[in-house]
């Protein structure tokens, strides 16, 4: 997915593995559901780091915590489903 090869996930190489996803058929919740793992309705930074080790997809805790930052719209730590529509669906 780093494409440029800066270790780090930018906006259209997140974009892509999205697409990656995507194609897979499944609703934009079932998308949710599998990047939130603890069924909690919320992504923490540690289910959307163990969600990108199951796309093999390696990003720095930089990246992290910027794709974090970039789509926690009430900044309390974690994306909820709303946050993680919007991000989709822009």
């Amino acid at each position: 997915i780093d494409k440029n090869d800066d270790n780090e996930l930018n906006f259209k190489e997140f974009c892509e593995l999205y697409d990656q996803i995507k194609e897979s058929g499944d609703s934009i919740r079932e998308q949710f559901n599998f990047f939130d793992k603890d069924g909690s309705g919320t992504i923490s930074k540690k289910e959307l780091k163990q969600a990108m080790k199951e796309l093999n997809e390696n990003i720095s805790k930089t990246e992290l915590k910027r794709m974090l930052k970039d789509t926690d719209v009430d900044g309390d730590g974690e994306v909820n489903f709303e946050e993680f529509k919007a991000m989709l669906c822009g």
